[in-house]
């Protein structure tokens, strides 16, 4: 038996053609791009909804307005806060020495407590005097070469309200009355002050100078400013050495904070105050300015002021509307997370309590996936206002690569 070797015949291999090679690496590169465009793509801005607690509603007034006459009240950060009677304009006695002070101080204005420039009295001065005698007009004695600095003519027309020292006041500072009265008008207007005029004197005891209450309570305002003559017009008395002590007319001072500033009276306006008073409502410190016109005495105007300025205190009221960290909202995630948005700081004001407490908020866009400032949160309370930042401080739980893989937005 003869063995035959018998040669194996190769297995046959089946080639694919090129292209279809190149076709699924096509496809699988284009997975891979496309795995890799939704992993890698941003996630879209979350839904920002604000769930806000209730605005306070605004409650009427109680203030003891004096019985006749004009009167007014401001409050340094609100604005005027409220008028009674009507605003007409009316003669303002020596309030128009305040605007008499502003005006010297605006040209020549003092540090602290020095005593600034020499004003030396000349025989126009001394006629001045004697006019005040004859017309029994608030008067400091002067002579012939007698000297005074600024800051004691200013405290003898603020604190004893010599009508002469006013007018020798603006004749230094400005020439003469005319010239004065100018430049005042022009202060008044640039002020803001539309309704008050200087007329022609400097002392006010010529009825040509008129202003209504609500304007008064602008000027307490502005003459808060000024450290100078606020600081004089707090005193009770001054002492002018050998022409000796007198005692401010403003007897309300210290009384219900009461720290100024004039009063003010003559036969058109038989008796007038403009205050300044620094009140405590908590920790909140209130600085008021008002004045109370057209009252039957200085002394009515004087009680007046006193009764308005105590119950004005009970018309401020604190209004707590958030708290730091407190959650006023949500954001809302596409994958159907969520996480609170919440105020970063508190939001407290001091409101006077006829003003209606309004919000206004601004959002911005935001994933919620991390920490962030999404926006700020403001009440109002007419010029007052609180305001705070909107965040996010735990970030929501990202999505899931399947949720990235198979997102169509």
């Amino acid at each position: 038996m003869r063995l035959v070797q018998v040669s194996a015949r190769p297995a046959s291999v089946r080639k694919y053609p090129k292209r279809h090679t190149k076709r699924w690496l096509c496809v699988t590169l284009s997975l891979a791009l496309l795995t890799a465009i939704q992993l890698l793509r941003p996630l879209p801005n979350a839904t920002l909804v604000l769930s806000l607690p209730a605005l306070p509603k605004s409650n009427g007034l109680q203030l003891a307005w004096p019985g006749s006459g004009q009167a007014s009240l401001a409050a340094e950060g609100y604005g005027i806060l409220a008028l009674y009677g009507k605003q007409e304009p009316l003669a303002t006695a020596s309030i128009a020495k305040v605007i008499t002070a502003l005006c010297v101080l605006e040209k020549y204005p003092l540090n602290g407590d020095a005593p600034g420039p020499t004003l030396t009295m000349s025989n126009r001065d001394v006629v001045y005097y004697q006019e005040q005698i004859s017309q029994n007009g608030s008067r400091f004695p002067v002579e012939l070469g007698q000297t005074l600095t600024e800051r004691q003519a200013l405290e003898a027309i603020m604190i004893p309200s010599a009508n002469n020292i006013a007018d020798s006041l603006v004749r230094w500072a400005f020439g003469d009355q005319t010239t004065y009265a100018a430049y005042a008008n022009e202060y008044l207007q640039r002020k803001g002050l539309v309704h008050t005029r200087v007329g022609t004197d400097a002392s006010g005891y010529d009825p040509s100078t008129v202003s209504t209450a609500e304007d008064l309570a602008r000027l307490g305002s502005i003459a808060r400013k000024n450290a100078v003559l606020m600081d004089i017009a707090r005193q009770d008395s001054a002492s002018f050495g050998e022409s000796g002590v007198y005692t401010n007319y403003n007897t309300a001072l210290g009384k219900h904070g009461i720290n100024g500033l004039k009063t003010g009276n003559n036969d058109q306006n038989p008796g007038a105050l403009l205050f300044t008073a620094d009140v405590q409502t908590g920790s909140h410190m209130l600085e008021l300015s008002g004045s109370v016109m057209g009252a039957e005495s200085l002394a009515g105007a004087i009680r007046s002021s006193e009764a308005l300025v105590e119950s004005a205190l009970q018309n401020f009221e604190a209004v707590s509307y958030t708290q730091a960290g407190q959650i006023v909202g949500e954001a809302r995630t596409a994958w159907g997370a969520s996480t609170p948005i919440r105020t970063k700081g508190a939001l407290e004001l001091v409101r006077w309590k006829a003003e209606k407490v309004t919000e206004q908020h601004t959002l911005r866009a935001a994933s919620a996936t991390v920490a962030a400032s999404v926006g700020a949160l403001v009440v109002h309370a007419g010029e007052v206002q609180s305001s705070t930042t909107l965040e996010i401080t735990t970030p929501a739980d990202k999505p899931s690569v399947w949720w990235r893989l198979t997102r169509l937005k």
